[in-house]
């Protein structure tokens, strides 16, 4: 039971510290990337601007991910990750194939998002069918 526990907190924590960080960087992020490119540039700050929002949006999915891929690591699965990261690779080339051409630079900031859904869904089945966690009452 203590590591499903430690497990689900830690999931806890990523999606409280996702949750904080996109509302903390709604307030910084222009001042934040003035101070990292150096540059006034209007187009290059809201280019940036825009990419920070949404992708912030899903720093909680981001933070399970990582703890689900982790964990299903310290369980000794090996092929659930490296499926994740096939599906990471795959979803990559779709969106520079078929779906950047179409939508531009919209087009990059989705890319990420949505792979990091697709992943979590694929990681979190795995670890919840897991043999080892499902035994866990």
């Amino acid at each position: 039971p203590r590591i499903k526990k430690a497990i689900n907190y830690s999931m806890f924590l990523s999606v409280f510290w996702g949750i904080s960080s996109a509302i903390l960087l709604r307030f910084i992020s222009v001042p934040l990337i003035k101070a990292i490119s150096g540059s006034n540039n209007v187009l290059l700050i809201n280019t940036a601007k825009n990419y920070i929002a949404f992708a912030t949006l899903f720093f909680a999915v981001l933070g399970m991910l990582l703890c689900l891929r982790n964990s299903l690591q310290g369980l000794g699965q090996k092929i659930e990750p490296l499926i994740s990261s096939i599906i990471e690779l795959i979803g990559k080339i779709i969106f520079v194939l078929l779906i950047v051409p179409k939508t531009g630079y919209w087009g990059i900031i989705l890319c990420e998002p949505i792979i990091w859904v697709i992943m979590c869904f694929q990681l979190a089945y795995s670890f919840y069918k897991n043999p080892f966690i499902k035994e866990i009452k």
